[in-house]
């Protein structure tokens, strides 16, 4: 297990671009990124439970772009995106249960242009709460069989 549990990044760049994270857990939870640059680009999360519940993405850049989560749980349940630039271009989703359920959403930027859900269980946007953000999608993919 990897913790930054409830830890607090202000106004400066972290860098976890490129890291490999599997089997275990990779917890984020209640974790606090304030201003400055959050990247995670390229990281890639192999089985694991990825726990970004209740944390909070305040202004700055919080990057995902290419990131990979394979065959696990992906948690931004509650989280809170806020007044920044959030992306998630890229990505992949692979396997297991994303969930961005009840997370809100308010103000900034959000891309998912590129972005890749191929997932065995959900992907959950219940109870996100959109307001003043600006979404790209990209072209979503039509499923099999449609």
């Amino acid at each position: 297990m990897v913790s930054f549990s409830h830890a607090r990044f202000g106004g400066a760049t972290v860098d976890f671009g490129g890291s490999r994270f599997s089997g275990g857990r990779a917890d984020f939870e209640g974790a606090a990124f304030d201003g400055g640059r959050v990247n995670f680009r390229g990281a890639r999360f192999l089985g694991s439970v990825v726990a970004f519940h209740i944390a909070t993405f305040r202004s700055g850049a919080v990057d995902f772009a290419r990131a990979e989560f394979k065959y696990g749980i992906v948690e931004f349940s509650s989280a809170n995106f806020s007044g920044g630039r959030f992306d998630f271009g890229g990505a992949r989703f692979d396997g297991g249960t994303v969930d961005f359920g009840c997370a809100g959403f308010d103000g900034g930027r959000v891309d998912f242009g590129g972005a890749s859900f191929s997932v065995s269980d959900a992907v959950v946007f219940r109870g996100a709460v959109f307001g003043g953000t600006s979404f790209a999608w990209g072209l979503l993919p039509v499923p099999a069989g449609a």
